[in-house]
């Protein structure tokens, strides 16, 4: 890599000082319109504001919240960012304004229940605008064993989904397709 590049597609190190390093491994990379990019690790938010190769900033969002691995997250369709950490799963305002705790209240021990194990599971949000809530999704990656639970947005309720083993979700995409009959999670 050129880091001494002067342009908008130069490289950029991102190790020059402590200052400029996200403190613990990073577990997901999130981007976030084009004025942001979110990093995070197992205890900690960071946030990356403008151009890291032109005055950007990389500022700690919050501290002692984090996101377990790299598909632990989701947005819905009013720009809001749902990350689960090893307390619960959040939800960040559009534009960063809170961070909300959404499972805390319900269900306290609800990521202590589930076992979380980024070294062995695949753990996935997904947003279901069909249904208006999130997909959790928690499976052993050498199995294909699986936990499933929907969160109602509009409720604010949990329940419990079941897929089969071959069909145990290890990553997702909603397929906006032009028929609504066809559009699905």
């Amino acid at each position: 890599m050129k880091y001494a590049q002067d342009d908008e597609q130069s490289a950029v190190a991102g190790t020059d000082a402590k200052a400029g390093k996200v403190g613990d491994i990073v577990t997901a990379s999130i981007p976030y319109d084009d004025d942001y990019k979110i990093y995070g690790s197992i205890g900690d938010l960071w946030v990356l504001r403008g151009d890291p190769a032109a005055g950007g900033t990389l500022d700690k969002l919050i501290e002692g919240i984090g996101v377990v691995s790299q598909l632990a997250w989701c947005w819905d369709d009013a720009g809001n960012l749902y990350i689960l950490d090893l307390k619960g799963m959040y939800k960040i305002t559009r534009g960063l304004a809170s961070i909300e705790p959404m499972t805390s209240d319900k269900i306290p021990n609800f990521t202590k229940d589930l076992a979380l194990n980024p070294e062995t599971q695949r753990i996935v949000l997904s947003f279901d605008p069909a249904k208006q809530g999130i997909v959790i999704s928690v499976t052993t990656i050498e199995t294909g064993a699986n936990v499933n639970y929907f969160y109602d947005l509009q409720s604010g309720g949990f329940s419990p989904e079941t897929y089969p083993v071959q069909d145990a979700i290890i990553c997702s995409h909603y397929y906006d397709a032009d028929d609504p009959e066809q559009r699905r999670l």
